[in-house]
């Protein structure tokens, strides 16, 4: 048997990639069919959002029982609506790598040399 260390047991059971850094979870989301710009790492507190349900359409059932049309059974429609939400917008966060080319950080470095030869 393999040893496995997780950081999180749950975020491993839900098929995650993740590690620790300072007590908070990274987790990746990137790669083959990833959402997440490959130059971005967002920073989410999780303290500071929710998910908010709206008080009339909390897995309501919308109309009665249907009657399937390829099968001897009935099904309901249930309908939910809501917002995810934040109350500390400061408090979340994204990095963003940009890249510089080897030929602007030394034209920048030779001018910096002439306008000091020139003092």
């Amino acid at each position: 048997m393999d040893l496995q260390r997780f950081s999180d047991p749950k975020i491993a059971e839900a098929g995650f990639i993740s590690s620790r850094f300072k007590g908070a979870d990274v987790v990746y989301d990137g790669g083959q069919g990833g959402n997440c710009p490959e130059n971005h790492m967002y920073f989410l507190n999780t303290d500071y959002i929710y998910l908010r349900t709206h008080k009339d359409r909390d897995m309501k059932v919308i109309g009665g029982d249907r009657r399937a049309v390829n099968q001897d059974a009935l099904y309901r429609i249930i309908g939910w609506a809501g917002n995810l939400t934040m109350s500390n917008a400061a408090l979340q966060g994204v990095l963003i790598k940009t890249e510089t080319s080897a030929n602007e950080n030394t034209a920048s470095a030779e001018e910096a040399e002439s306008s000091n030869d020139g003092e």
